[in-house]
């Protein structure tokens, strides 16, 4: 401690490059709890100056919040490890009894909630990390929100989740989590009342947040989450390139299209244009629509655009490129977020996804069905599986079919430039 976080975290006072970063909003989650750790420290062996330096670097970080409440790691949104940031301020508010970190938290509440599931799964399609949308989402339990009345059903489904998994029903949860729970839990408040959540609706509204270019359309049963920001950072270990925009999810389903993103891998990004000998996989430019209803995007200087109409008990997703010669080529694809031994239907037909590979042709209004949702198409495709996502967490990037996906692809032409996918 002595040797290493408490000079870091007083060598970050004279860094312009840690203030520079703060002002650009850029926090390191695991920063935040070397702070913890330094305030700590200072409180148990009367260092002073321990603290002090914690409480500053804590208030800079706390004004570097962003207008929506989170702070970014890569320059870019994350959901998952914003509940690590979250976790390490609630726990130093406990500590230190800052009314400016106690804000922070309030903010970050109203972030953090946007981006659940109903059941309580983190957007993929936001998060530039690692894909987390089988685990329950919070990686780091803020108890500081039970201090607000808004954070009620945060903390309950929290709460709720953690007494299944002891009870021993089916749950999959985050195992730092888990070891935060009881540090964690010991600071709810005294007269806070735990209520039964079957599943997380707090905003039960489309939610729209532009200035991180973020839109949640919800509708009946179905909930539509997109962020069009580009990506701000290559070559990283630990974020990933921002290529699948937009998951779908549905009350009786779950998250079946979409589910995070990954490195260096064409066949998750929403479009790819091939033009004059380059591939474009990652849009130069993003933006919601007006409308609130889908995305204009710029891919190798030719326009991209989707759109979500809901009509009825079903959700059309309508692609479009505008501008392709006769020497381009496009490919729209949409990845299917399945799982090893999962059985699917193509055309009728029933596949159970194992580790071979497999391919199959989709014909003009041929359709996929998966996890009780049947998929149709406007013109021919092909489904193909699997594609295994990059994971920063495994070593040497061995094969692991712990996430996979399947992927519907459609070629566009110049003359062939629209695909509307029907989902029922």
């Amino acid at each position: 401690m002595i040797k290493n976080i408490i000079p870091g975290i007083k060598g970050q006072l004279s860094s312009n490059k840690f203030r520079y970063d703060v002002a650009q909003h850029e926090v390191s989650n695991h920063f935040c709890w070397h702070v913890v750790a330094a305030y700590r420290y200072g409180m148990l062996r009367g260092d002073r100056d321990a603290m002090d330096a914690a409480e500053e670097i804590m208030n800079m970080i706390a004004d570097g919040q962003t207008l929506s409440g989170t702070w970014y790691e890569g320059k870019t949104l994350v959901s998952k490890y914003a509940t690590v940031t979250i976790g390490a301020l609630s726990k130093y508010y406990f500590l230190s009894g800052n009314e400016k970190v106690l804000n922070a938290l309030r903010k970050s509440l109203s972030y953090i909630s946007k981006l659940m599931y109903p059941d309580f799964s983190v957007s993929g399609a936001i998060d530039t990390r690692n894909r987390y949308s089988k685990t329950f989402a919070p990686m780091n339990f803020p108890a500081a929100y039970s201090l607000f009345c808004e954070g009620d059903e945060v903390v309950s489904t929290f709460v709720t989740a953690i007494c299944n998994l002891l009870k021993g029903k089916r749950f999959v949860g985050s195992t730092q989590g888990i070891a935060m729970l009881v540090e964690n839990y010991r600071h709810i408040k005294d007269d806070f009342h735990v209520h039964p959540v079957e599943k997380f609706t707090l905003y039960k509204e489309t939610v729209r947040i532009p200035e991180e270019k973020v839109l949640i359309l919800k509708d009946g049963k179905w909930v539509v989450d997109m962020c069009c920001q580009t990506v701000k950072m290559f070559g990283s270990r630990w974020i990933l390139e921002r290529q699948n925009l937009f998951g779908v999810y549905h009350d009786d389903s779950g998250l079946f299209i979409g589910g995070g993103h990954s490195i260096a891998q064409p066949q998750l990004s929403c479009f790819n244009v091939i033009s004059a000998g380059k591939l474009y996989y990652t849009h130069d430019e993003g933006e919601l629509t007006n409308a609130n209803n889908g995305m204009n995007l710029v891919y190798g200087g030719r326009k991209c655009n989707i759109r979500f109409i809901f009509e009825g008990d079903a959700l059309k997703i309508n692609y479009k490129i505008e501008g392709l010669t006769p020497t381009e080529r496009a490919y729209v694809n949409i990845p299917l977020y399945v799982s090893l031994n999962e059985p699917i239907q193509v055309n009728g037909n029933e596949v159970t996804l194992k580790t071979d590979p497999v391919a199959y042709g989709i014909p003009e209004n041929g359709s996929v069905e998966i996890k009780g949702r049947t998929i149709s198409l406007s013109c021919e495709g092909v489904l193909s599986y699997p594609l295994l996502p990059y994971n920063s967490y495994i070593v040497n990037h061995e094969k692991s079919f712990e996430e996979t996906f399947a992927i519907i692809t459609c070629e566009f032409e110049h003359n062939m430039s629209e695909l509307t996918v029907t989902v029922r």
